[in-house]
This record gives C-alpha cells, structure tokens and sequence, in this order.
C-alpha cells in the first residue's frame, strides 16, 4: 500500500472462504435471513481482490436461484425466506460477477422490484396522510394525493429510463 504495508490478500481470502464453510457456527446462525446480503459483500471482496476464482461459481448461482421466488420474481436472504427488494438487488449484483444474468427472468425480476418500491412509496405515503402535522406556519400539509402521483410517476419513470 502506500506506507510500506503490504495488503494480505490471503489472508482476507482464506477469512471470507472459511466464513462460508461455517454454516452451522452462531454468527451464522444469527445471521441467516441476510445471507445473501453477506454473499454479496463478501464476494464482491473477493472480486476486488482477484480472487473470485476462490469460490465454486457453479455452487454460487445455484445457491443464489435456491433463493429465488419465481412468483413473485424476488429473491429471499436466504433459502426459505421471503422475497425483498434488498435481497433481489444484492442477488442481481452477485449473478453479475459471475456474468450469469442469463439465469434470471430479466421481466420478472424488475416487476418484482417495480412493485416492491411502489408500496413501499404509497405505504409512506399513507403514514404522512395518518400523521397529525402542522407546517410550522399552522397550515396542514397540503395535497398529499399529489405527492402520491409525483412519488409513483418519479418511480415509474425512473425505471422505465433505466430500462
């Protein structure tokens, strides 16, 4: 690095490949339903490093679509776990690595998150219509129906520029 000290790379390898071996230990254990998220993290280390080589590519992906919901297009933290938008994004992000977007069904998928961000806009939505807030001038919020069309037509056309 940049004073001399050189990074261990195999060090950080050999942590990240043996955390994964320790599926029964409790910090696994406590850690199940994010899984995915630690997968992503890990690996993508792993990828910086250039090491990527270190892990069963095979056995990834096939991990990574064990947690796939095709119903609903999501992808859970781990096997069993309900579909989020965090996981789905974190799983996407890891088939990427590998170069292995073929596995996914791409419309699928981005309906599953779509959908995902649209309740999450309307459910703050509907919190600020339930909050008994005054603007500091004593004046109520106004059009929070508007603010609920704009926060749709912001998602919507994000998506659909990205797509």
């Amino acid at each position: 690095m940049g004073d001399g000290v050189e990074l261990a790379a195999y060090k950080h390898v050999r942590y990240i490949v043996t955390f994964e071996k320790k599926k029964h230990s409790f910090e696994s254990l406590v850690m199940e339903h994010i899984r995915l998220n630690g997968a992503y993290w890990g690996l993508t280390t792993l990828d910086l490093l250039h090491k990527l080589h270190a892990v069963d590519a095979a056995e990834v992906v096939d991990w990574i679509m064990s947690c796939y919901h095709p119903q609903s297009g999501g992808f859970g933290g781990n096997v069993g776990h309900d579909p989020h938008v965090l996981y789905t994004l974190s799983a996407v992000q890891v088939l990427c690595l590998f170069d292995r977007l073929d596995v996914l069904d791409v419309d699928k998928v981005a309906d599953c998150i779509l959908f995902q961000n649209l309740n999450l806009v309307h459910a703050v939505v509907v919190d600020l219509e339930s909050w008994d807030y005054q603007c500091p001038n004593s004046k109520p919020i106004p059009h929070l129906g508007l603010i609920n069309l704009w926060l749709n037509r912001l998602v919507c056309s994000v998506f659909l520029s990205s797509s």
